[in-house]
């Protein structure tokens, strides 16, 4: 088995691996009573502070992406890169088995809840991304020197 995001299947499974194989549910531990996905974490797009024109980049971003058909574009992707139903549905979670824990990367910082909380607030329109990261940077910045300084967050 390897544990990996999906993006990595093509540089590093897709025409290379002779053997059959397919994208499975990593084994949950006896005691586990769903599966979990940790490796599928919220995204986080920033512009630097200063950026001339950032309003206009952030516009063209927009512009280029398609969230209406986020699933359905998904779905055509997986096609091109699984090499079978069974791991298309596994990928996109048809059955409801799989429990996604978004921003588990950004846990060891103190800041994983705050960050899935004001993504869903992006994606719903309930807050600019602006007023979103406000919410959050001070406790991102307390995490990060943690680390920086060898101690842990609890």
């Amino acid at each position: 088995m390897y544990p990996g995001g999906l993006w990595e299947v093509e540089g590093r499974i897709l025409d290379k691996l002779k053997d059959d194989w397919g994208y499975v549910y990593m084994p949950k531990g006896p005691k586990a009573k769903t599966y979990l996905d940790t490796v599928n974490s919220t995204e986080s797009f920033v512009i630097p502070k200063g950026v001339k024109d950032a309003d206009i980049i952030v516009k063209i971003w927009e512009e280029l992406q398609d969230f209406d058909n986020w699933q359905e574009n998904h779905r055509l992707w997986l096609e091109n890169i699984l090499p079978d139903e069974a791991s298309i549905a596994n990928a996109m979670n048809d059955n409801g088995q799989v429990e996604r824990v978004y921003g588990a990367r950004a846990g060891g910082l103190g800041v994983k809840e705050a960050l899935g909380s004001v993504t869903e607030k992006f994606v719903k329109g309930e807050v600019t991304p602006s007023t979103g990261v406000a919410q959050i940077i001070g406790p991102a910045q307390a995490g990060i020197q943690k680390v920086l300084k060898g101690e842990k967050n609890k």
